[in-house]
């Protein structure tokens, strides 16, 4: 009988520690004296191996180890050394080829369209969320509408946006080009207003919010160095004010009016009293001195506004067809991407939806939603439309039958296709009331939706949720770099990304007000909750999305979910044990790998197969700017388990074939090691003894027995000695029982056992006492001295 007790739910940032100095060399492991370190190894089944960004990455790490030290029981040391380091520790934390530094100009080059939105800089004058507009027949004008204050905060001439190539343009916003006409630096956001959305007509645009419970339509123009609006109020009887540019180099004046009253108020303020519904005034702003002819605006806004498609090209690719490896019924097939495409779009492909009809929506992180279709057994035609442009970085496609939904870093989205022609018509405003993401690692991350309606996404440390009543609050806090998105009808899930205060990629089942390590001003002092799971740096460095499997045409494990990597460009299972006083977490590395790190996927309404898109970024193992793949169902035996109880002596695995029992219940064919990591300031954190606190490395946990439960189908590994540790690493050589050797693996976080039928004594020990309090920092490097090292203890406190 297992006589310990689970840890507690939460871990102090008090209970953060300094222990004595470690020894002179740390215990990493050496490929000059642990061969399953050697990067040189571990590559056969990677057919990605050969390409120059894997020159030196080191695959298979853990299971490599494990397998060594099955095979040699007796130099297995009483600590094993711990996981050198991506590329094999010698080039630093984040690899070889990181691209942490990377620069791209070729945002600058693509077709944005005439509505744009971005974070806006010029000098120190910046929006958060406008709408840029290219306006006039040569695009004589360019504008920013700004949704949150209602205005147009900014008019320029000779130019549009320009990006930074740092990051491809992700980290420092979109720039002026061309000469200022118009700033206006502070503006209030009026009372009882809604910003509602935009609609396109071609390429003219209108914009619709309310004004005291007055809709307003807003259709800007340009011609020469005049700016025009036409306002429309849908209400008899209305009174609106409406902000005009206002400046010493500029003139307002009323050009037509049709319904109402319009006067021009001192302070750049324009009075409008209807007497009819669907009245209607035409202003103009003049730069300069020069006199302007209306005509050609009010012939512009006479014509009548349709509905027809702006972007018109069809593009046509296909796909390749993948194999499945002999130890695995799935197949990895690559869908053609128009790299080369007429609009210059960089394809880093962000987020994917299906449509009831089968037709995929993909986003791009420059800023696109494409239409796919094609997608059969065959893919020997996929064709690609621009179906939505202007988004600023979009990570989140969510389709039901409420709508398709788009988030990007500053607004949820729901879009219509009011006259079916494949292309958006109104972008409409779901929420928007968030922000905050105007520099570097402030993306914003989705998108989940849970059964009562609820949008869930992350923004900087935040965990946001938006309720049906359109209202977002946060509902936790501490999550760094977050991307990872995920749930079921029931729970969502983030994975945010090794880093400051978070010690490892990890899985989190999100509970409201929880805290989870990153600290800000106003939870620094706030217990650390810990996650479903943590994953290796070894199998995952960046955690892309996840998704629930709800296909019944994709093996044996619907209901699981599959976590996929953006870091390593392979992908996992991801099982949930809900039995303790806590829900946990495991992963599963499968076979298969990607051309770009993977960030989202789905699954097809039709053919139940996985489709996943992904992009090349910084610090990720990408051959490419973008990648689509399906992963394919062949049929036959899987051999990875799909489900798994944490046990206060041990770990029950279970699994979708009957298992032979003469392997199966001989402890040497199973290997078990345990370890934990420090929740501190520095970058990440080490792979630490949970026996040996003041080493790096891995424990061995010592195995009793096996015993083959329920049909053969099942397993207990008894590990009396199991610790409630940060992370454990089971590793299984085991047989069909129709004779058929595999290997496998289970990655679980086991610090809440089911609780035991009598009460249970938890032994004091000195491995999981609180140590001393520290914050210290040390690089990820095999040469780095052990005295830099610290750890944090794995109790939960």
């Amino acid at each position: 009988m297992f006589t310990s007790k689970p840890l507690s739910t939460t871990l102090s940032l008090s209970v953060l520690c300094a222990i004595a100095p470690l020894s002179a060399e740390p215990n990493l492991a050496n490929p000059d004296l642990h061969p399953y370190a050697a990067t040189s190894g571990g590559r056969e089944g990677y057919a990605l191996a050969s390409q120059p960004v894997n020159k030196f990455r080191l695959y298979d790490f853990y299971q490599r180890q494990a397998d060594y030290y099955m095979a040699h029981p007796d130099e297995m040391p009483e600590v094993l050394p711990a996981y050198p380091g991506l590329d094999g520790g010698s080039f630093g934390h984040w690899g070889k080829f990181n691209q942490n530094q990377y620069r791209d100009l070729r945002w600058n080059e693509g077709e944005l369209g005439e509505t744009f939105t971005h974070v806006f800089r010029s000098g120190d004058f910046s929006l958060l969320k406008p709408v840029l507009l290219q306006l006039g027949e040569q695009r004589e004008l360019s504008a920013a509408f700004d949704p949150l204050t209602l205005r147009y905060r900014a008019i320029w001439k000779d130019g549009f946006v320009h990006f930074d190539g740092f990051r491809w343009g992700t980290s420092r916003n979109a720039a002026l080009q061309g000469t200022s006409l118009f700033l206006e630096e502070k503006a209030p956001s009026p009372a009882d207003s809604r910003y509602l959305g935009f609609r396109r007509y071609g390429k003219r645009v209108v914009f619709l919010y309310e004004k005291n419970g007055t809709t307003v339509g807003d259709e800007p123009r340009a011609v020469g160095n005049t700016f025009y609006r036409r306002i429309e109020i849908t209400e008899a009887d209305a009174t609106v004010s409406i902000a005009l540019p206002k400046g010493e180099n500029l003139t307002n004046r009323i050009v037509s009016q049709q319904g109402l009253s319009a006067t021009l108020q001192d302070g750049g303020k324009l009075e409008l009293v209807t007497a009819h519904a669907q009245a209607s005034v035409i202003v103009g702003t003049t730069f300069g001195k020069s006199e302007p002819s209306d005509e050609a605006a009010l012939e512009h806004f006479a014509q009548e506004r349709e509905q027809t498609k702006r972007w018109t090209e069809v593009l046509t690719t296909s796909g390749t067809k993948g194999e499945a490896p002999a130890t695995s019924p799935y197949a990895v097939d690559t869908i053609g991407i128009p790299f080369d495409n007429p609009y210059r779009t960089v394809m880093q492909l962000t987020s994917i939806g299906f449509l009831p009809n089968g037709e995929a929506l993909i986003a791009t992180l420059p800023g696109d939603i494409w239409k796919v279709s094609g997608l059969d057994k065959d893919l020997e035609k996929v064709t690609w439309s621009r179906f939505a442009t202007g988004f600023n970085q979009p990570i989140g496609i969510h389709i039901d039958d409420d709508g398709i939904f788009v988030l990007d870093r500053g607004q949820i989205y729901r879009l219509h296709d009011e006259n079916q022609d494949g292309e958006v018509d109104f972008y409409e405003n779901y929420a928007n009331d968030f922000g905050g993401y105007q520099n570097s690692h402030s993306h914003t991350f989705g998108l989940h939706r849970t059964a009562d309606g609820s949008f869930h996404f992350t923004q900087r440390e935040s965990i946001l949720r938006t309720s049906p009543d359109r209202k977002t609050v946060v509902q936790g806090s501490g999550v760094r770099n977050c991307m990872g998105i995920g749930g079921s009808d029931d729970y969502f899930w983030v994975a945010p990304q090794e880093g400051t205060w978070t010690p490892a990629s990890s899985i989190i089942e999100v509970r409201d007000k929880e805290f989870y390590g990153l600290p800000s001003r106003t939870d620094a002092t706030s217990k650390i909750s810990p996650p479903l799971c943590y994953i290796p740096r070894g199998i995952e460095n960046s955690t892309g999305g996840m998704v629930e499997i709800t296909s019944d045409k994709w093996g044996p494990y619907q209901g699981a979910h599959l976590g996929l990597s953006y870091g390593s460009g392979l992908h996992y299972l991801i099982l949930r044990d809900p039995t303790g006083s806590r829900p946990q977490g495991a992963v599963v590395p499968l076979e298969g790998e990607f051309l770009a790190g993977s960030m989202r996927g789905q699954f097809h309404p039709q053919d139940g197969q996985l489709y996943l898109v992904g992009l090349d970024g910084w610090g990720d193992y990408s051959t490419q700017d973008g990648c689509f793949h399906r992963v394919r169902y062949t049929g036959g035996e899987s051999h990875k388990p799909n489900g798994f109880r944490v046990h206060r002596n041990g770990i029950r695995v279970d699994f979708p074939i009957a298992l032979d029992p003469a392997t199966a219940t001989q402890p040497e064919n199973f290997f078990a090691q345990g370890w934990n990591y420090e929740y501190a300031k520095r970058y990440g954190s080490p792979e630490f003894s949970a026996k040996v606190p003041d080493s790096l490395g891995h424990d061995p946990v010592a195995i009793r027995s096996v015993k083959l439960l329920e049909g053969g189908k099942s397993l207990f590994i008894e590990m009396p000695e199991l610790l409630p540790v940060m992370q454990l690493h089971i590793r299984m050589h085991l047989a069909t029982a129709a004779g058929k050797s595999f290997r496998t693996d289970l990655f679980p976080s086991p610090s809440f056992p089911r609780s035991p039928s009598r009460p249970a004594v938890w032994p004091r020990s000195k491995a999981l006492r609180p140590p001393r309090c520290s914050a210290s920092h040390a690089p990820g490097n095999r040469a780095t001295k052990a005295a830099n090292w610290s750890r944090a203890s794995a109790n939960w406190s």
